[in-house]
């Protein structure tokens, strides 16, 4: 919500007058509109994210420039590709303003998406975010348009659009993850690190896509294989998992991993809905 916040008010401060993200004779400010709205959205929903696991203010800075770099790129070619079917003649110059709009916000929220899929090399991560981010966009941006742009409501519109796709994403990545790391800790919110791609490296080292635990600790990787991930020290001594000290080790649902001194849980949904099922169920 916070990252949604950022976004939304940077967005409208790169252009108060005029309506926004209003095409034709506005495409070049709604252009620069959509480059920075979308820039802002990737970078500080990465940096939050990254922060909120690592707890590292300089690995977050990095996260968010190459996170905002793509938002940027894939959010402007997103308007540019707008603007010439708006322009072509063909269906959006005959159909309905509502069935514009809608259009326009799908063609955003498949661009952001795939730009998180290649963010973090993975698809899955490209569709879970589309899961997300198009209703987030189609619903918030069509409230906004009819409700706040045309009372001249700019901030209010661009917050709503902003946190509410903010808000529909990180509820899709929280019913469509599958296994993720859980710090060990007390408090509403936990730290987590979600599996959104296929192999990972885990450690204290700068090139690492997760940087926790201590400096030196071992820096490890977790891959999946035929459905079970697979954690591996790659660099390091044997880590902790549990009580016993592995330089291999297929986790299961609740395996604790010590990174330094930092105890992360291991969760796999199937695992733990598997676990509550009746044995009859299970074996039927």
């Amino acid at each position: 919500m916070m990252a949604g916040f950022f976004a939304g008010y940077g967005a409208w401060l790169s252009n108060q007058n005029g309506v926004p993200w209003a095409f034709g004779d506005n495409f070049l400010a709604t252009l620069f509109r959509c480059g920075v709205f979308s820039s802002l959205f990737m970078g500080f929903i990465s940096a939050f994210t990254s922060y909120s696991s690592e707890k590292k203010l300089h690995w977050a800075f990095q996260k968010f420039a190459s996170a905002s770099a793509l938002g940027f790129a894939f959010g402007s070619l997103a308007a540019v590709i707008y603007s010439i079917l708006l322009g072509s003649g063909l269906f959006f110059s005959a159909a309905a303003y509502t069935l514009k709009r809608v259009a326009w916000w799908i063609l955003l929220a498949s661009a952001l998406s795939i730009a998180r899929g290649y963010l973090y090399e993975s698809w899955a991560s490209a569709v879970w975010s589309l899961a997300g981010l198009v209703p987030g966009f189609v619903f918030a941006g069509l409230f906004a348009d009819f409700a706040c742009f045309p009372a001249q409501r700019l901030f209010a519109g661009s917050l709503i659009i902003s946190m509410g796709s903010a808000l529909s994403l990180a509820v899709a990545l929280e019913l469509f993850k599958e296994s993720w790391l859980e710090k060990q800790e007390k408090g509403l919110f936990v730290s987590q690190i979600i599996f959104e791609k296929d192999d990972m490296v885990i450690g204290s080292a700068d090139d690492c896509d997760y940087i926790i635990g201590e400096e030196c600790c071992n820096n490890i990787s977790i891959s999946e294989r035929d459905g079970v991930h697979v954690l591996e020290v790659i660099d390091g001594a044997p880590v902790r998992v549990n009580k016993a000290k592995v330089r291999y080790h297929c986790l299961v649902e609740g395996d604790v991993i010590y990174f330094g001194t930092e105890p992360w849980i291991y969760r796999n949904r199937y695992a733990r809905e598997r676990d509550i099922l009746p044995e009859g169920a299970v074996g039927g």
